[in-house]
Formats: C-alpha cells, structure tokens, sequence
C-alpha cells in the first residue's frame, strides 16, 4: 500500500513510512525551507512564529516549516515540531529532533516530506532501527521528543543520539516454572490428541480464513471457543473433567486445520510473489482445481506429530494466558531489528 490521494489529502498506511527517503541534512531542509512559497498577502503566515512557510497550500495552517533566527528549521503539524534540524556545530555534528504521534496525519506527514527515521545508517553497510514512539510516552519515560539523532557525515552517531525505549514481554523464572508444570498436567491430553492424528489428517478442511495472517484472531473455529469457554468455566487447570477433555480433543482438529491451512496459504508457485495461490480457484480449470487440491492433501500429509504437538501446546498455552512472559524488558537503544509485537 503506497501514497494514494483522496478527497481528504494524503493517506498512508503507518508501515508505510518506514519506506519513505530520510532527509537528516541541515542543507536538504534548509532548501527546502528556501523553496517553500512565502505568500505576500496572507496576515495569517505573516503572523506566525519563526518565519512561517506552508508546505502545502497556503489555506493550509496546519503544515509549516519555520526557520528560527538562530538558524534552526522545523516542520510543523498542527502545534507539534515533528522534525528540528539544527545548523551543523563546531565538529560537524547535526542535530534532529524527532516528536512522533501515532496518527494517519503524521504518518503522511512523515512520509510526503521525507522525515522517515525508522531505519539509519551507522557506517556504510550497517544500519539500525528507530522505534516510533509518540512524544507522550517518550515524556513518560523522561525523554523530551521521540527521538534525539546526531549525524555527522551523513552517518548516525548512536554515542550521542537517542530514542524513547520501546519494551517486550519476557519469562522470569517464575513464568517459566508456572508454564512448565501446567504443561506436565496437559501431557496426557497432548498425547492423546496426537493418536488422533491420523483422524485429524482424514477429515482435514481447506479454508483460506484459517491460513491468512490474523484470519482466527476474531473469527475463531467454534472448538476452539469451546475449549475457552470450558476454561472460564472450571479453570485452567481441571485437566480431568470430562467436560475439559471432551473440548481439549475436539480442538485438535482445529488446530490441525489451522497449521494446515497455514503451510498452504505460505505456499508459492516459482514466480508467485503473494501467498495464498492454492485457495484460488478464479478462471482456473477443474484439472487445476484437482491439481490444486492434491498440493494441499500432500501439505497435510506432510505435518508432523511433533509439528502437531507444538502447535497445540502453544496454542493451550496462550488461551490459559502463560504463554507470554510477564517481565517488562526494554529492547535497547539502536538495534539493528524491532520486534513485532511491543510496548511503549
């Protein structure tokens, strides 16, 4: 999903601006400044802080780029400075500072303007990543603005710079202990449902929804809301209720079809850029239908009862709420990956 125009303006997915150019040159935003239109008669840019130009239309208020007496460029949204560049100093250095907020405004703003800093260079085959963290959080952690970099040469100095901390779940060693002996009370039902293996693997089913990325979040196979139901009911930990192992094994083929359905949707023909070629069956033949249909059968054939085990465990797992730890840990200053999932 790119830049697109609509009759509100730009829009733009937020993963998006991670794509977008980086401009961290004082001299790139000081043409820009200098190419901006100062309109003559307009009271409204004539009064506002810091030399005032629109980066838009001139109705446009809300967009600006300033240049302070001292030098200093910023561009503004709205009453936020999203990026300040400062005039290089005495040893080269420039200085931008960041202020993010987690809207579809900014991340247009961002990305039309060439502000992105999600990825930077350190040296010239090596870069890192900068989480967006909105200025608010970046307050609540003592942090004035998103993110402080320096550069120097075209290059991150990550010595002086820094960025608002961004922060993942981890085990203690009490969620480790707590998850492994509740693993130890599931391991006759885990059994068991594996000897159903071959059962699963007769009666699978094709289902595109539970292949694509976040198809169950919301839409669940009714087992598995079964299953949760149970637990709501009589606990996490009555293993030996009839009523548990009753939904425990009726789950089982669930899950199987969803780790199925998941190896299928990854599948691609040599050439295919985008998952999910085998579920199509739009201006294809009955032969290829047929053909189709026995990639997915030897997929199936193809999980094992390992595979099987540890997606039904991870699976119990999350659904009693001890898969994840319960640790706060911040990821570091300047790495060079950021984890999918993560708190501010």
């Amino acid at each position: 999903m790119g830049l697109y125009r609509t009759i509100y303006g730009y829009h733009i997915d937020k993963s998006e601006i991670m794509k977008g150019t980086n401009m961290f040159k004082y001299t790139d935003a000081l043409h820009r400044y200098e190419r901006a239109y100062n309109p003559p008669r307009s009271k409204k840019w004539k009064a506002m802080p810091d030399n005032g130009r629109p980066l838009d239309s001139a109705s446009y208020f809300h967009y600006g780029i300033h240049k302070r007496d001292d030098g200093v460029i910023y561009y503004r949204l709205y009453d936020t400075n999203i990026a300040t560049f400062y005039p290089p100093d005495a040893e080269g250095y420039e200085k931008v500072e960041m202020n993010y907020y987690n809207s579809q405004t900014t991340n247009t703003f961002i990305y039309k303007h060439g502000l992105s800093y999600y990825s930077l260079p350190i040296a010239e085959d090596k870069a890192v990543k900068v989480p967006y963290v909105p200025q608010y959080y970046a307050k609540k952690q003592g942090r004035e603005h998103s993110a402080v970099l320096y550069f120097k040469n075209g290059l991150l100095d990550v010595s002086k710079s820094y960025h608002a901390d961004i922060f993942t779940n981890t085990s203690s060693a009490e969620d480790k202990q707590k998850r492994k002996e509740f693993k130890k009370k599931v391991d006759t039902l885990v059994t068991l449902a594996m000897l159903r293996m071959p059962e699963y693997r007769a009666n699978v089913a094709f289902d595109n929804n539970l292949g694509i990325p976040f198809g169950t979040t919301h839409d669940a196979p009714e087992s598995i809301e079964d299953f949760r139901r149970v637990i709501q009911l009589f606990g996490n930990e009555e293993t030996e209720h009839p009523r548990y192992i009753e939904a425990f094994l009726n789950m089982g083929q669930d899950i199987f079809n969803i780790l199925v359905n998941k190896r299928i949707y990854n599948y691609k023909f040599e050439g295919e850029r985008w998952g999910g070629a085998l579920f199509s069956t739009w201006n294809k033949s009955s032969e290829q239908i047929e053909a189709y249909k026995q990639v997915m059968l030897k997929i199936a054939d193809e999980v094992s009862v390992e595979d099987f085990r540890k997606s039904l465990t991870n699976k119990v797992l999350d659904m009693v709420g001890i898969k994840t730890g319960t640790e706060r840990t911040a990821w570091g200053q300047f790495q060079p990956t950021i984890p999918r999932k993560f708190y501010y």
